[in-house]
């Protein structure tokens, strides 16, 4: 059927198993997202529970993300930054069915409708992140007072992929270390000035689509100031890769 989650892999979907099968070789410890009903909440623990998984507390120390869609939650964007495997609500209940851990390539999350309404495929999406660097690896941004998602959720999602957060610039943008201004209609008056100055400035939208797809449109959710410049942005992923990172080939 194409209901969200429940779509079959085909032959080709089978590349994104090398994570989640490493994975399996431990207990695995489940988190889920978009999930708040009380019983189904209870009724996915007993189910971790009785194969001998745990349920995490936090995304960054879970082995699996389990979801019925794609919610542009915090857990799911941080879970992509971290190459944590999203898995499909199907999955588990499959596992409690069978009694056991199975292959999680027939389960990656899929939600046709989110999918076309971001224009992105999770599950590439997964694939792109594990073969290399987050996709906001060597970018820095400011982000202004009352962006949607607020600066204190937005703040850890950039930071888990990749990006820095720094405070609100006093000079002039630096070519070596590019900072981009995330903002909104309701903070003209701070974008304003930043971007008088030289800095490009974007809605969050730039960050949250980027996530999804590994890939940044510097050409959408423009606001104001020059328009970021590729080059200055691989300038500053070549310095993140030179001290550790891996670079992502096309972002």
């Amino acid at each position: 059927s194409g209901a969200a989650g429940e779509v079959p892999a085909t032959p080709e979907d089978k590349r994104y198993v090398v994570r989640a099968a490493r994975q399996r070789t431990a207990k695995p410890k489940i988190l889920w997202t978009g999930i708040t009903d009380d019983k189904e909440v209870a009724r996915l623990t007993k189910i971790t529970h009785e194969l001998g998984g745990t349920v995490a507390s936090k995304v960054t120390s879970c082995t699996h993300l389990i979801s019925d869609k794609v919610h542009r939650t915090k857990k799911l964007l941080t879970a992509i930054g971290a190459d944590i495997p999203i898995m499909s609500l199907a999955w588990l209940e499959a596992c409690g069915q069978k009694k056991e851990w199975l292959d999680e390539s027939e389960y990656i999350l899929r939600d046709r409708e989110a999918e076309r309404k971001w224009r992105f495929n999770l599950r590439t999406t997964l694939e792109k992140r594990h073969d290399s660097a987050p996709v906001l690896s060597g970018l820095q941004f400011h982000i202004t007072t009352h962006t949607v998602p607020p600066p204190d959720v937005l703040g850890p999602i950039i930071q888990a992929n990749g990006g820095v957060r720094k405070p609100a610039p006093k000079g002039k943008p630096n070519a070596r270390q590019p900072l981009i201004i995330i903002s909104c209609a309701e903070d003209k008056k701070q974008y304003s000035a930043l971007a008088k100055k030289g800095f490009s400035v974007y809605e969050p939208e730039t960050v949250l689509s980027g996530i999804l797809r590994h890939e940044i449109a510097w050409d959408e959710n423009h606001i104001d100031g020059p328009v970021h410049e590729q080059e200055a942005e691989e300038a500053a992923a070549a310095t993140s890769a030179g001290s550790g990172g891996r670079k992502s080939r096309r972002r």
